[in-house]
């Protein structure tokens, strides 16, 4: 999976570029600061069977608010380089979040 999310990143910096724009969260988008209030919680505890848990829980809501940035994304986008970007990304995004999902499970959440 990392390696997955650092080719859709690298594509991702790659398209900025090439457009020369500098990527932006929706207006009143929250998710960048919960993200690290999370990462920041889960940094703070010990692991094992909780934070694999805590860890699990954040994934599959991450990936779940991922997809529909994207698809906000997508239908308010205007440049068809960035729709075939979202477009391709979207079930990579949505094999994680089926991934985490499995996981999630046999965690009992």
């Amino acid at each position: 999976m990392v390696g997955e999310h650092h080719a859709l990143r690298l594509e991702g910096q790659q398209l900025a570029k090439k457009l020369n724009v500098t990527p932006q969260a929706p207006p009143n988008d929250q998710s960048e600061a919960q993200s690290k209030a999370e990462m920041d919680s889960l940094n703070a505890m010990a692991k094992g069977k909780a934070w694999d848990k805590v860890y699990i829980d954040f994934e599959v809501n991450y990936h779940q608010q991922l997809l529909q940035t994207a698809t906000k994304a997508l239908d308010a986008a205007q440049n068809q380089e960035l729709k075939d970007l979202i477009k391709k990304a979207a079930p990579v995004v949505q094999k994680h979040l089926d991934r985490a999902k499995q996981i999630q499970e046999k965690l009992g959440s």
